[in-house]
């Protein structure tokens, strides 16, 4: 496997190392994690479409990545950080701190090839789109990435989602993420009766 270094930059991964290196986001996406079992590449990135302006991904696109990332994530980055934390909390050995480190590099190229494998799904155009659109998408987008998973959030785990989103769109009102966020429910649960005529929430934006 190549080493970090070797691989190319791209606008997402800057967006997830910026995001990261934010204490309130990483605990937000931590938790979230650890109890919706939720890849956290593929939150962000359903953030990173939304807020670049690549508008919204529809429930097949959704798929095709959880197809495509799943096996990578699961064989992949989830062994080399099993591996990791095996070596720096099970085994006190210098020679096993050698080794963690080496794993933990390993670890973080398959993090960013992971990211790099998103990019390469979907390959949406940014277009022109106000700070509400964005924020509508990027609210939509999760909705769609959260009804594929195996456990669904609970009022605790929306409101974290919430909490992501205010740091991630710091301009936007609270009651203005209630809104969308209650909006993105509604038009999804109407894409899927097709007897509802409904209007794009961009043109009353």
């Amino acid at each position: 496997m190549k080493s970090i270094a070797d691989l190319p930059e791209h606008p997402f991964c800057t967006y997830v190392n910026q995001n990261l290196s934010h204490e309130p986001i990483k605990d937000a996406l931590t938790s979230l994690q650890q109890h919706l079992d939720l890849n956290i590449n593929v939150l962000l990135f359903c953030c990173w479409v939304g807020k670049s302006g690549r508008k919204q991904l529809n429930k097949k696109e959704l798929l095709t990545i959880l197809t495509t990332i799943t096996p990578w994530h699961e064989q992949i980055v989830a062994t080399l950080k099993k591996l990791r934390v095996t070596l720096q909390h099970k085994i006190s050995s210098s020679l096993s701190h050698n080794i963690s480190q080496l794993v933990q590099e390993q670890e973080a190229a398959a993090n960013k090839i992971e990211q790099l494998m998103l990019t390469e799904i979907i390959t949406h155009k940014p277009v022109s789109r106000g700070e509400k659109q964005k924020l509508n998408d990027s609210c939509r987008n999760i909705h769609t990435y959260c009804k594929e998973l195996p456990k669904k959030p609970d009022k605790q785990q929306i409101s974290t989602l919430k909490l992501l989103l205010s740091h991630l769109f710091p301009q936007a009102e609270l009651t203005q993420l209630d809104s969308f966020w209650e909006i993105s429910i509604a038009k999804i649960k109407k894409s899927a009766n097709p007897q509802y005529s409904q209007l794009e929430l961009d043109e009353f934006i």
